[in-house]
């Protein structure tokens, strides 16, 4: 580990194991986000499923491990750390953290320390993906409808929805992430439990390839709540096309959907207009108008 000579004192580090009990092979790792910064530590392996990474010594919140991009990469791992063991989950890409979905302060430190990485590590499809769905939308809403992408991060559903006609309004948790494309639209910082908008304020919302279901008690309310009489939810959870929905998932879904006031709920797949062949399959509910 190297450190930029001026720096009075660097962080003391230590090796520590890195695990899987999975299927999959343990991914290489190249960097690491811990107590506040990022740090160049690559993983050195010890057998196919272990691995030793430098790290500081003593790891406090939130960590991110940024592994290499392979065609299979663990869903869970798990590192060695003051004699326990911390479990982290893959986001998407080669990002793993210990971050809690369940806690808004760690979702919004982890999108502002990935905030630089996040396009390396989303699929080079999703550009086109997002355009499905804002084609989908403009043939369903009406002229001059009203769009919240509830999840935006960089925007670029808003980029995309708007060569087709809709205007969006973005907000997402993290700051870093709303600014870190230069997007000149509407942009609002805020939570998808506590949005700050008004009763009826949207047409539309969407909440795209996000995978926070521990929100969803809070979030379909909130959704209902910012619609207009009529407005349509849009609400796909999986963060890539070919992610399934874990067990229950949708039937959950279905009947938080329900339980928060909206009507008229319906799977619905429809074929991305991207050169990779895939699926969007997402949940579509309207309030009563």
């Amino acid at each position: 580990m190297l450190f930029n000579r001026q720096c009075p004192n660097p962080p003391s580090m230590a090796r520590k194991m890195i695990f899987t009990r999975g299927y999959w092979p343990l991914p290489v790792f190249k960097s690491a986000y811990a107590n506040g910064k990022w740090h160049a530590a690559a993983s050195r392996k010890t057998s196919p499923k272990e691995a030793s990474m430098e790290l500081p010594k003593r790891l406090s919140g939130v960590v991110v491990l940024e592994a290499r991009i392979g065609k299979a990469l663990s869903k869970k791992i798990c590192l060695k750390s003051g004699g326990k063991n911390i479990l982290f989950s893959r986001w998407f890409g080669g990002l793993y953290s210990n971050a809690s979905t369940r806690s808004p302060s760690q979702v919004r430190e982890y999108y502002n320390a990935i905030a630089a990485r996040y396009e390396h590590n989303t699929e080079p499809e999703r550009e086109k993906q997002l355009e499905t769905i804002a084609i989908h939308l403009k043939k369903i809403l009406p002229k001059n409808a009203s769009v919240l992408d509830a999840s935006a991060g960089r925007c670029l559903f808003a980029r995309v929805a708007k060569k087709h006609g809709l205007v969006v309004t973005s907000m997402d948790i993290s700051e870093k992430m709303l600014s870190s494309n230069g997007w000149r639209g509407k942009k609002v910082l805020g939570s998808i439990t506590r949005p700050p908008f008004a009763k009826g304020s949207f047409d539309c919302v969407v909440h795209l390839f996000s995978n926070l279901l521990s929100y969803d008690r809070k979030a379909f309310p909130a959704f209902h709540s910012m619609l207009a009489k009529g407005g349509v939810l849009v609400y796909l959870p999986v963060k890539s096309p070919g992610e399934q929905w874990l067990p229950g998932w949708r039937e959950k879904a279905m009947a938080r959907l329900e339980g928060s006031g909206f009507e008229k709920m319906e799977k619905i797949s429809i074929p991305s207009i991207g050169r990779k062949k895939s699926v969007l399959t997402f949940i579509q509910a309207r309030k009563k108008a």
